[in-house]
């Protein structure tokens, strides 16, 4: 019998690719905001329209409760929570209190939600570039203290703890996914991300943009291994906190000149914004442990791939 999963916020880039790849192994529900923003066209999925950011009576979230568990013949349903607003980059407070109030109603949201169904387990798509201090020159682990900058950062921890702490008072199964910087091509949203971004500044001859030095060093993870974590965790019923990214960081330096080579534009105009240095390196070695999955980063294979997508070829 299949794992009945259900996908809060399918709008998403990563969900999207979770539900094109994985979908044929799961039985899938797909919460998302509206019938007119759907990313995917896979007709395999059940859709139930709910914006989750949007204050509800409790009577309308116990018939979406029994809406998705009346969709499952097993018990064991497994709810992932992709929802969730605002930008890593997000700096003014303005648009992030605005953006935690929604996130606010996500949370309480999916929380009563679960209290309801009663899930075998939660996942939580986290991030770790927000969230770990980023100029320590350490590698990243799950045991350090979170150092978030940013608002974006400092509610994804929020959310986290807060989760945790639902799931332990419900004995239920959680995983938290804290994630690297995520890349790969969508054709609902090309530019999306700093490769995709530079691949079109390169393509239209425009001059790339630098908001942090050349010498900072990034980790990345494409959305394809992203989902194929997520489908390990399940298959393979891991629990707990974990970091997914690259085995190798690098820099932005490496970035562009793979991206000149790649579009065969070695004379790209670079244009400094901001030349703050940003170094963030990720311990991925439990993850490693617990899933037997590692992921090398063959960045060139990859923006050359991202190239030809965009180019339709």
């Amino acid at each position: 019998m299949k794992e009945k999963v259900c996908i809060f916020g399918s709008n998403s880039i990563i969900a999207n690719n979770f539900i094109e790849n994985f979908s044929e192994q799961y039985d899938l529900i797909a919460i998302q905001r509206d019938k007119n923003n759907s990313t995917f066209s896979n007709t395999t999925t059940n859709n139930i329209f709910f914006n989750m950011s949007q204050d509800y009576e409790k009577k309308e979230i116990e018939i979406l409760s029994k809406k998705i568990s009346s969709e499952s013949e097993t018990n064991k349903i497994i709810l992932i929570l992709f929802s969730w607003a605002g930008k890593p980059r997000d700096i003014e407070e303005k648009s992030s209190t605005k953006n935690w109030e929604a996130n606010e109603k996500i949370l309480r949201n999916f929380v009563e939600i679960s209290r309801n169904i009663k899930p075998f387990q939660i996942i939580f798509i986290s991030s770790a570039g927000t969230i770990y201090d980023q100029n320590s020159g350490n590698f990243a682990k799950e045991t350090d203290k979170p150092n978030p900058e940013s608002f974006y950062g400092k509610q994804k921890l929020i959310a986290e703890d807060y989760l945790i702490k639902f799931c332990y008072s419900e004995n239920i199964n959680i995983t938290i996914l804290r994630v690297a910087s995520a890349f790969g091509f969508n054709p609902q949203f090309p530019d999306h991300g700093v490769i995709n971004k530079w691949l079109f500044n390169a393509i239209n001859n425009d001059p790339i943009k630098l908001y942090n030095s050349s010498d900072s060093v990034i980790n990345f993870i494409s959305f394809f291994e992203i989902s194929k974590s997520i489908h390990t965790i399940i298959q393979k019923k891991i629990f707990g906190l974990f970091n997914i990214g690259s085995l190798e960081s690098v820099s932005l330096r490496q970035l562009i000149s793979i991206i000149k080579e790649v579009t065969s534009k070695p004379l790209l105009e670079e244009k400094i914004e901001g030349d703050v240095k940003r170094s963030f390196y990720l311990d991925t070695s439990l993850f490693k442990r617990k899933s037997k999955l590692s992921f090398k980063l063959n960045l060139f294979y990859e923006i050359r791939k991202i190239f030809l997508m965009i180019n339709g070829k």
